[in-house]
């Protein structure tokens, strides 16, 4: 397979994952959910905004991203290594989307169905902490269960490209939760939204109280 074809499939898969669902699900409401609530192109901000229904498609549509990328580079009899970079693709394009020219999605349903698809077995490790999620937080189980995935995937002895794919999700999900969404001074510092996934602004007492403690 030559140079060319795997550099077509990596773009093909980035320019899928950056097809920003939730926004035109959001037009089509009236919504712009680039500026409503967290600012988030997520299946999260868009059940805050338009309803449980709405996220539900939102999640499948944009986990299918992330399915098809590597259901497609096994179709064409890629390596391992190469699907695992469109996988990566995916969910970069599903994080910064080139069609918006600005942050997205956190890519965690393009994520996960890419790592199902890739595999299945390495999920069990996400698929714990999601479940923990309900008592201690979605936010920092989510941050336990990918960025700590790859070591889980070396420890279940998976293939040395699941450990890849794993480690580069877990680093595209901490480089997007600390952007963050809000380009707003008051926000919570990028710690706070790595480890919590809170776009949060601070509100005046907050911060004042903030830059008080740093006098």
């Amino acid at each position: 397979m030559n140079v060319m074809v795997e550099g077509t499939y990596v773009l093909a898969a980035y320019l899928l994952g950056a097809i920003p669902v939730a926004y035109v699900l959001g037009k089509a409401r009236r919504v712009d959910l680039t500026t409503a609530g967290s600012g988030n192109l997520g299946a999260g901000n868009t059940t805050r905004l338009l309803g449980a229904k709405a996220g539900a498609l939102v999640a499948l549509l944009d986990g299918a991203k992330g399915l098809a990328a590597v259901f497609v580079g096994r179709w064409m009899s890629l390596s391992p290594g190469v699907t695992a970079v469109g996988a990566l693709a995916a969910v970069a394009g599903s994080n910064w989307s080139i069609y918006l020219g600005r942050r997205s999605g956190r890519g965690l349903a393009t994520s996960s169905l890419a790592m199902l698809a890739f595999d299945p077995i390495t999920v069990l490790w996400p698929g714990v902490w999601s479940v923990l999620g309900w008592k201690i937080g979605g936010g920092i189980s989510g941050f336990f269960g990918w960025a700590f995935l790859w070591m889980a995937a070396y420890a279940l002895g998976r293939p040395p490209e699941t450990v890849l794919l794993a480690a580069g999700m877990g680093l595209l999900m901490i480089i997007r939760r600390a952007q963050g969404n809000l380009d707003d001074p008051g926000q919570e510092g990028p710690v706070a939204r790595v480890l919590y996934d809170t776009d949060h602004r601070r509100s005046p007492a907050e911060m004042a109280a903030g830059d008080e403690s740093l006098a």
